[in-house]
């Protein structure tokens, strides 16, 4: 069994030996921390065969290929395996990274988040893919299979302690069925995921299929596919980036993910703080938009209130000039009447008439203040009467 001895993986040559003939060196290499070049020189200075090119296509086939047996050593120094975690760095073209990512070797002290997915992912489902999913909420967006879902956590580990020291934090949706995971980092959320690269296969039939086809080949005997996992990780960012940032960190020949760790941590900041601007920078677009709203409603409310005294004055202005009209017309007619029939007398049709038409001139004056009118009363019975 592998053991933590103070940051490093202790192995005997035996438990080496069974994996490299168990597990394809890429992907034992990759859980071991290292490069496939890296543990091909420690089996090289062990002494530990490995199998030979096409032995694992022919076990795939069902074919049993012979197996190097493991030779003895004189040198007993040599039956204990120590590997030693390597430093996670990059060099970028301006000087040494600004953060550290390291990986952790195993999952004892694992992050809660991680924990927490580890546990739901270990009892979810597989999609077509071979890939682990759950349908509980809080669990972080890691498609993987399950022999690559240990290495997987570990990354987040890493990742997740990394961006805590940093001030961030690694967050899973809490929605169920969802699995969206985000870097928190200076108020700002960045999408995020990691998933094992799949290959598509041609899927094996039975030797007894095999000789029907033979025997009988038919037009529906189709070729059909499978997908396999490959232990090859990418690490995403799930965001839409149109700065030609770069969005992908995956395993390659010469470098692990886990190498790429400390730039991807070096664009979550970038991302973060461009994300950032621009949300202050719409913030402040969307303030001078609200400020403007504001002193156009204003400005309007203005205008309004200036058409409306207008108005009043233009409504009294014809209204004091009619009551002047009507009073020239009566005084005009009375002259009139006076000077062909004499001396009007109080109380007959012409003199009521008279009164009346002075009376509606004082009503509509604005400067006079006059007994109501019935005209006053129009809205009121305008209206059908109600017995309730």
């Amino acid at each position: 069994m592998k053991q933590e001895i103070e940051g490093t993986t202790k192995l005997t040559r035996v438990q080496l030996y069974e994996q490299i003939w168990t597990t394809p060196m890429l992907r034992l290499a990759l859980s071991l921390g290292l490069s496939d070049v890296g543990l091909a020189k420690i089996c090289k200075k062990h002494k530990i065969p490995r199998p030979s090119v096409g032995y694992w296509a022919r076990l795939e086939h069902g074919k049993h290929p012979s197996q190097t047996r493991l030779p003895q050593l004189d040198d007993k120094s040599l039956n204990v395996i120590v590997i030693s975690p390597r430093a996670v760095s990059i060099s970028r073209a301006t000087g040494p990274p600004r953060f550290q990512v390291p990986v952790p070797m195993t999952l004892s002290k694992s992050h809660a988040l991680v924990a927490d997915s580890m546990r739901a992912l270990k009892d979810g489902d597989t999609d077509d893919y071979g890939r682990l999913h759950s349908r509980l909420a809080g669990v972080l967006d890691v498609r993987v299979s399950k022999e690559a879902l240990e290495r997987a956590m570990r990354i987040c580990d890493g990742l997740a302690k990394a961006l805590k020291s940093c001030g961030g934090k690694l967050r899973a949706s809490s929605k169920p069925y969802s699995r969206e995971t985000f870097a928190e980092l200076d108020g700002e959320h960045i999408q995020l995921s990691i998933i094992e690269r799949a290959i598509r296969v041609e899927e094996e039939v039975s030797a007894a299929e095999e000789q029907r086809r033979s025997r009988a080949p038919s037009i529906y005997d189709r070729v059909s596919y499978v997908y396999k996992s490959t232990g090859l990780l990418t690490l995403r960012i799930e965001e839409i980036l149109l700065d030609g940032t770069r969005k992908n960190w995956a395993d390659g020949k010469r470098k692990r993910l886990e190498d790429h760790l400390p730039e991807f941590l070096e664009v979550l900041h970038d991302i973060a703080a461009k994300k950032k601007a621009d949300r202050v920078l719409a913030e402040k677009r969307a303030e001078e938009r609200r400020e403007l709203e504001r002193v156009r409603q204003e400005k309007l409310r203005l205008i309004q209130d200036e058409e409306r005294r207008l108005n009043r004055l233009l409504e009294e202005v014809e209204s004091w000039q009619l009551s002047q009209r009507i009073r020239g017309y009566v005084q005009y007619v009375t002259e009139r009447i006076t000077e062909a029939h004499g001396e009007i007398e109080k109380g007959n049709d012409f003199f009521k008439w008279a009164d009346w038409a002075k009376g509606h001139a004082d009503h509509i004056d604005p400067l006079l203040e006059s007994a109501p009118s019935i005209l006053d009363e129009r809205a009121k019975w305008e209206q059908p009467s109600r017995p309730w």
